[in-house]
């Protein structure tokens, strides 16, 4: 024991009166330099703490936390965590400390983030931020998803007509999940951590027509673009065209898009594409919320859905 005592108080002597310290190098050009073995027999790297996304929240960091001074919020600036599962949802509150712990990932503690504080020596409540990633709104804004088809390779398929000289009937386009996305790197999940093969109710939620919702990613204020790819097979050669409407039937927001029906259509597969832009907002993010497709032609046709994608722009 009185080895191990003298061995760590030479050491932490050493710290105290270095003023670089290095691994595996002797010339440090740092307060602290780690060289990596090259070629590596091992693993190599640095680890930091591992917690949940619960315990980071409930660390005695922030200004008022228990057994902790106000000044302490400053004192951390910078600490890091590495976040090993989301926080509880209750805690992911808009301008809050665990605001942004909905995923894994490298945290940092920033003490200048987050909603006034007059209580705080920064003015702020401070905020767990995400590492590599824009977290001023929240982590993973930008990204693709697209999807080609229903469990088991299944498309949507629907049955058209006129309605006298005027669209007919409009059919929903209803999917069977889980939900089947094209591979990296066309599909790339804004959210960062969804794993292939990918998770349905990130994009589509409800099994019933009048549950059915397309879900944008959920960052208020975030500009997405939605691109509706069909096949058309038309019954004749007549004029016509096919209107989408994508539809948010809880605040009444609607979106048409109309493609004229080529020539020659009659007995043959002809491609159609639908472009939609929506912005996430009080009346789209919510659980249960979100968007229904439909469409409805003014010629006899049948429509066979290829694929679609939502695509979320970057914001901060």
């Amino acid at each position: 024991m009185k080895k191990i005592f003298l061995l760590g108080s030479a050491f932490f002597a050493f710290l105290i009166t270095s003023a670089q310290v290095g691994i595996n190098t002797e010339t440090p050009t740092t307060t602290f330099q780690i060289e990596g073995k090259s070629p590596a027999t091992r693993v190599e790297g640095a680890i930091v703490p591992r917690y949940t996304g619960d315990q980071v929240y409930e660390m005695p960091i922030y200004p008022g936390a228990p057994n902790q001074v106000s000044s302490v919020s400053k004192d951390n600036e910078a600490n890091l965590v590495y976040v090993t599962s989301a926080a509880a949802a209750a805690v992911n509150i808009k301008g809050e400390r665990g605001e942004f712990l909905t995923t894994t990932g490298f945290f940092f503690w920033d003490p200048n983030g987050g909603n006034a504080d007059a209580t705080s020596p920064t003015g702020k409540k401070g905020q767990w931020r995400r590492l590599f990633v824009a977290s001023r709104t929240a982590s993973g804004n930008d990204g693709v998803v697209k999807v080609n088809s229903g469990v088991g390779g299944a498309k949507p398929t629907l049955i058209l007509g006129p309605a006298g000289n005027t669209y007919g009937p409009p059919q929903q386009v209803l999917y069977t999940t889980p939900l089947v996305f094209a591979d990296f790197p066309t599909t790339s999940w804004p959210e960062n951590t969804v794993p292939y093969p990918g998770i349905t109710t990130n994009i589509y939620t409800g099994t019933t027509a009048g549950t059915q919702r397309w879900r944008e990613n959920p960052i208020e204020g975030q500009v997405h673009i939605w691109r509706l790819l069909v096949t058309i097979k038309a019954g004749n050669n007549s004029n016509g065209s096919v209107k989408a409407t994508f539809l948010n039937p809880d605040s009444g927001f609607e979106i048409n898009s109309i493609a004229l029906i080529p020539s020659g259509t009659s007995g043959l597969s002809k491609p159609l594409t639908f472009y939609f832009y929506t912005i996430a907002d009080p009346q789209s993010i919510p659980e249960g919320k979100g968007y229904q497709l439909f469409l409805e032609s003014d010629i006899s046709s049948t429509i066979t859905v290829d694929s679609f994608t939502r695509i979320s722009l970057f914001k901060d």
